[in-house]
């Protein structure tokens, strides 16, 4: 089983409980208790020794790597300013039930449910290739983070 503490170098500070309630009440959303987990072990950071140690597949196929774990600050600010804001602007569905918990190499996203069927699920939001001006490629990649991780390949 792959831990956190052995898929990222590059670590910050934990987070308080007090800290994930005061930004669950500016979001008024609950983090999945998996991502309150993580962020009780380390605020954020880079995957593996250099940066982009980590392979992500799909259906056999690589699409990309984990880059990043976005700090608390940084999930904060993407829901309430990229979420919200697509959603406002009538952009589709990009991710309105789910936070932006970790970055790929490129312009794509590594999402976690926060509600309904999707709850801690890991989706991937293919935003550099949109399917038209308003929606975008997203698909599940694990139904747990423990599931993704345990799915990370190693860079060669």
């Amino acid at each position: 089983m792959k831990t956190f503490e052995n898929l990222f170098s590059i670590k910050k500070p934990p987070v308080s409980e007090e800290e994930l309630q005061t930004v669950e009440s500016e979001i008024g959303i609950e983090i999945p208790i998996s991502l309150r987990e993580l962020y009780k072990i380390n605020n954020g950071g880079y995957a593996g020794p250099n940066e982009t140690s980590y392979k992500i597949y799909h259906d056999a196929e690589w699409i990309g790597g984990i880059n990043i774990f976005y700090d608390i600050e940084n999930l904060k600010t993407t829901y309430l300013h990229t979420f919200k804001g697509t959603e406002a602007a009538g952009l589709g569905d990009f991710g309105t039930n789910r936070f932006i918990a970790f970055s790929d190499c490129g312009a794509c996203f590594i999402c976690i449910g926060h509600t309904g069927k999707d709850l801690g699920k890991i989706f991937w939001i293919e935003t550099d290739n949109p399917i038209d001006e308003v929606n975008y490629l997203i698909f599940k990649l694990a139904d747990s983070l423990q599931e993704f991780f345990d799915g990370l390949a190693p860079s060669e």
